[in-house]
């Protein structure tokens, strides 16, 4: 090296200190930093089904017909799911459980039963946490699972439980039976499937997922009454994060009833409530966006509320077509903080006269939303009061808080009390016969002046005369897309829907 170079590296020794004590400033700012709360990211790299590898329960020690517990069998076949996705054949026979059989980071799974039917049996060990089975993927991978071919029994455990229980604490020793839970979904699929005999609901709870296809469902004599908000639900969507769809299509629902008495019937239909806001802190909620419900071709009978939602953080879009329901209410939302939009055609509701509520009735009923973000409309329709032991429903149409409900080219039979209650009811081409007893001068009762009820579009009968409301057009499905979601002033705030626990005296 030239002397000059020398003098030159001499000179500048002091650059690589600089460099380093440099780096090691920002070292221990970055290392002092306060992390940044970590985010769930989502992916869909989860395995597809279709590929899914094939395997038998029977492969596992189940023996249909033998009457021993098969849920170890159970549990270990799914468990296989957690390496990569399967095929689960069940083959035709009967299968005693015994617990919950819960598998969690699962890659992807396809049940598929050949006719077999499953009888849990709850141990009575943390009862509202008991499925027949809890399924769950991974909440940073969303899976694919299909559930076919097979009917969930709960008739091992007790069946009318109406009221049995004295206090809160005894909920913790009530053997109910609940379905399938399913967490983590990319696309849930549940079709060719019976649930029967089941108390205490729901058969199908599902939360964190993206799209829902429930087809061809039958559920028989399901339910249960309404002293916890936890059971008596048929169908149940939870929290879930981003845009999501739900369809169900081609269901026949029938409740379970009370022996003791008919008044006492199943909860609700179907749900759509947001749990997770329950937790108190926002960064654990799972905000819903934009999610949209497709009811068709289906029957609900004997639940005291046919559709329900409730506390969402998001905006919520509805959309029934040829649905039959027997049922006190048809429609309650309450809490909802976006838009909501609800839109029924072809719908026949057959209204009960009783339930364990005195104030809810009707066919629509809304609380606590803001009256600019939602819309309430029924077409082609037929609404029928039914008389049973000489009691009539007090009201028929629309009863809440400032709700504005729409109905067009609806027919309304037996009207014996109020039309409208506390709302504003919009009667467009539609039919209203009034029953025998009925006050032609007295259908509506308001509790604020800007609330009203709107017949010159439609026709009252008088008793004894009846006519048909005409078919009108069937309007466009209600949906949205990427709809920005409001701030939430009090999302911890309940909703409060006036729920009475107490029975009547002759059922205590």
């Amino acid at each position: 090296m030239a002397k000059t170079d020398q003098t030159v590296v001499k000179k500048l020794w002091w650059i690589p200190l600089a460099v380093l004590a440099v780096l090691g400033v920002l070292w221990m700012t970055i290392w002092n930093k306060e992390e940044p709360p970590k985010q769930v990211v989502v992916t869909n790299d989860a395995p597809a089904i279709k590929d899914a590898k094939t395997i038998s329960v029977g492969d596992f020690g189940a023996k249909p017909d033998d009457g021993k517990d098969d849920a170890d069998a159970f549990e270990k076949a799914i468990q296989q799911a957690q390496q990569e996705a399967i095929e689960l054949h069940i083959p035709k026979g009967t299968y005693h459980t015994s617990r919950t059989i819960e598998v969690s980071d699962i890659k992807g799974l396809h049940i598929k039963g050949d006719g077999a039917v499953i009888r849990p049996k709850n141990p009575m060990i943390n009862p509202p946490e008991f499925y027949a089975f809890r399924l769950n993927g991974t909440s940073d991978n969303l899976i694919e699972l299909e559930i076919e071919g097979i009917t969930i029994d709960g008739s091992r455990n007790p069946q009318d439980l109406y009221f049995t229980m004295k206090d809160s604490s005894d909920f913790y020793n009530t053997p109910m039976t609940k379905g399938i839970a399913v967490t983590n979904t990319k696309q849930l699929t549940v079709h060719d499937v019976t649930f029967e005999h089941m108390y205490g609901g729901y058969t199908i709870f599902a939360q964190e997922y993206r799209n829902v296809d429930i087809h061809d469902v039958t559920l028989d004599d399901v339910g249960g009454d309404d002293i916890t908000d936890s059971f008596g639900m048929a169908f149940y969507l939870s929290g879930h994060r981003d845009d999501a769809i739900v369809n169900i299509d081609n269901v026949t629902s029938n409740a379970k009833t009370s022996k003791r008495s008919k008044e006492y019937m199943g909860w609700i239909g179907v749900v759509f409530e947001n749990g997770t806001i329950q937790d108190a802190d926002e960064d654990n909620w799972l905000k819903d966006q934009n999610t949209t419900f497709n009811i068709t071709n289906s029957v609900f009978n004997d639940y005291e509320t046919t559709l329900h939602v409730e506390s969402t953080y998001g905006n919520v879009y509805m959309n029934s077509d040829n649905v039959k329901t027997r049922a006190k209410n048809y429609f309650i939302a309450a809490g909802v903080n976006g838009e909501l939009k609800e839109r029924s055609n072809n719908v026949t509701i057959d209204l009960l006269p009783y339930g364990r509520n005195d104030i809810v009735h009707g066919v629509y009923y809304t609380e606590g939303m803001d009256p600019k973000k939602y819309s309430l409309d029924m077409y082609n329709s037929t609404v029928n009061n039914l008389k049973i032991d000489g009691k009539q429903t007090p009201i028929t149409a629309v009863y809440a808080n400032n709700t504005t409900a729409t109905f067009h080219h609806t027919t309304f039979n037996d009207v014996s009390g109020l039309l409208v209650a506390n709302g504003t009811g919009i009667f467009v081409d539609s039919v209203i016969n009034l029953s025998d007893d009925a006050d032609e001068d007295r259908l509506s009762d308001f509790s604020e002046d800007r609330q009203k009820m709107d017949l010159s579009k439609s026709v009252v009968n008088r008793a004894g005369k009846t006519t048909t409301a005409e078919q009108g057009d069937v309007p466009p499905k209600v949906f949205s897309t990427d709809k920005a979601v409001p701030k939430r002033d009090n999302p911890l705030a309940p909703a409060d829907l006036g729920r009475e626990a107490e029975p009547p005296k002759d059922e205590k």
